[in-house]
């Protein structure tokens, strides 16, 4: 409804609503920690909060739902087991390293971090990756042989999960534009 929403009209009912948005809900914020985003890149917008958690906006039952949420399993971490144990893993992990083994030098390079669990697990630390190593690789294996009959439902299924990551980001950009206004 806001895309299609002249910038005037949004703007007559915006001062009824306050510092409330829906990025700042309640529910939004479950929704964000079942499917797995880190809470340290969850904070409130409003620069009269100093970039608080976003925790500390909710009180009683609504802040003990989202601390509760938080230690639970989260969809990214469904997601990475199961990746984990996709059958053909290792066969296609060796078959990779060997393809990567026969690229020129510079090409190689930048496939290292994928085939070197060591760099990976270095990149994940950093918080360059959220995938365990084996997981990452499958999600590779699968969007390379989605074709294979195996390994058509994951790719849906890992596509799928893409357009919900890509809309929650559209959502927050268009929220954040409006906000600008």
């Amino acid at each position: 409804m806001l895309d299609t929403m002249p910038p005037g009209t949004f703007m007559q009912f915006r001062v009824f609503l306050g510092e409330a948005s829906g990025a700042d809900s309640h529910q939004f914020r479950l929704i964000e920690n079942k499917l797995g985003l880190r809470t340290a890149f969850m904070t409130n917008e409003n620069p009269k909060t100093k970039q608080t958690q976003y925790k500390d906006k909710f009180e009683g039952e609504e802040r003990k739902a989202l601390e509760i949420a938080v230690e639970e399993t989260t969809l990214l971490q469904h997601v990475e087991k199961w990746l984990e144990n996709i059958t053909g893993l290792d066969n296609f992990i060796e078959q990779f390293r060997n393809v990567v083994k026969t690229m020129p030098a510079n090409d190689a390079a930048q496939w290292e971090s994928i085939t070197d669990k060591e760099q990976h697990e270095k990149l994940r630390t950093a918080g360059d990756r959220r995938l365990s190593w084996r997981a990452y690789l499958a999600a590779l294996c699968i969007n390379l042989l989605r074709n294979q009959q195996e390994y058509q439902q994951p790719f849906k299924l890992l596509s799928l999960l893409i357009d919900i990551d890509c809309m929650l980001a559209k959502w927050r950009s268009s929220k954040s534009s409006i906000l600008l206004l």
